[in-house]
């Protein structure tokens, strides 16, 4: 099973890590990717894709300029 997880910031980065680390406990067997940070990470032993504070923009100007990295 393969499973692509996405957290914009430090809680999401939080909940996702003790998300994979119990999907791990129970099914050895699923593939991890994500975006997200270092808890996300050391639960999954990889790296992500992108981590969350290079994508981190708030605000509508923010988000239009941004919006070919975030959609790359």
């Amino acid at each position: 099973m393969k499973i692509y997880i996405i957290a914009g910031e430090a809680s999401g980065d939080l909940y996702g890590g003790m998300l994979i680390k119990a999907l791990k406990e129970e099914h050895q067997d699923i593939e991890f990717r994500f975006w997200g940070g270092g808890k996300m990470s050391n639960a999954a032993n990889i790296q992500p894709v992108n981590h969350y504070s290079e994508t981190a923009i708030m605000g509508f100007w923010e988000v239009v300029t941004q919006l070919p990295k975030v959609l790359g």
